[in-house]
């Protein structure tokens, strides 16, 4: 499942670092943030 979430860039040329971004849709998470505030759903 990680493989369709998470897209490593290539290493950045300066540093040569790796860099993956992950992005997940929880369904209902709207109704966290929206009682607790973003912080909360940050956390």
């Amino acid at each position: 499942m990680a493989d369709r979430w998470c897209w490593p860039s290539p290493p950045r040329a300066a540093h040569q670092q790796l860099l993956a971004l992950c992005y997940r849709d929880l369904d209902g998470f709207k109704r966290v943030n929206d009682q607790h505030g973003h912080a909360a759903g940050d956390y």
